[in-house]
Parts: C-alpha cells; structure tokens; sequence
C-alpha cells in the first residue's frame, strides 16, 4: 500500500473533528464489508466497536476491559489517543493530551461544573464512551463537545 505522508504546522496534534470525522466514516466502511477482510483484521477491528458476531450491538459497558481506549478518565482517553498516532505511523505528540485551558463554568454535556480541566477532560471521556459504540465514535463526540 502507497504510504501517504503529510507535514504538519508546529504546533497542530492529530486529534482534531476533520480527523476523526474521516475515521469514523472509514470505520462505517469496514464495518458494513467487515466480513471481506482476512480473518486476523476482522478480530483487530473488533477491538474498536463492541459488537456481536452478527454485528449487532452488545450490551456490554463500553467501559469494560478489552476495548481500546475505554478505560475510564485520562487513562482511556490517552490509549485512544496514542492509538490514532499507530494508525497513521507518527511519533507521539503529548500535545495532544495537554489541555491549557480553563473549564468550562458549567458543562451542559456533563451537567455540572468541573473543578478543573483534568476532571472535565476524564469525565467528557467517559460521557463519550457511555454514547459511543466505537474508539472513533467516543472520540468524535469528545472532539465534538
């Protein structure tokens, strides 16, 4: 496969909406012809979207072990994260995991106000992956809000 390969501007990390909006149609792709793909990339697929052998959707908790990127707060935030960075073959940017701004006074998403940016960032996680059936969906929401 023809690598494609893109600079960057200083500064700007991977983990932006145009990113993962494209990353989440892809997946949609995948996962509608899933049964097309070599056995080994189906079972890898399955570790981003909880589903059934069907395709149905489970029941599970998204939050449950097995599934990248939805461990709670930082932690699972910070898989997805470095996950997207394996796709695409680049060097890890913490960039990506700094947050140097304020919380917001009220949060509609989480209803409530959170103290500070690392308590808003872990509990938005989690919100994502409540709604979310997949690592690219949970991060799209998160990008989103």
């Amino acid at each position: 496969m023809r690598k494609i390969k893109c600079h960057r501007a200083a500064g700007i990390h991977l983990i932006g909406f145009d990113l993962i909006y494209a990353l989440c149609h892809a997946e949609h792709l995948v996962f509608m012809d899933q049964t097309l793909l070599p056995y080994k990339l189906q079972r890898k697929a399955a570790s981003l979207r909880w589903t059934t052998e069907d395709g149905s959707s489970t029941s599970k908790s998204p939050l449950a072990p097995g599934y990248i990127g939805f461990k709670p707060g930082m932690d699972g935030y910070c898989e997805a994260v470095t996950y997207i960075y394996n796709i695409f073959d680049e060097p890890f940017d913490t960039s990506a995991l700094r947050f140097e701004v304020l919380p917001p006074k009220f949060s509609p998403a989480l209803s409530k106000s959170p103290a500070t940016i690392d308590e808003y960032v872990a509990d938005l996680w989690d919100a994502s992956c409540e709604n979310s059936e997949s690592t690219f969906t949970a991060l799209f929401i998160f990008t989103l809000v």
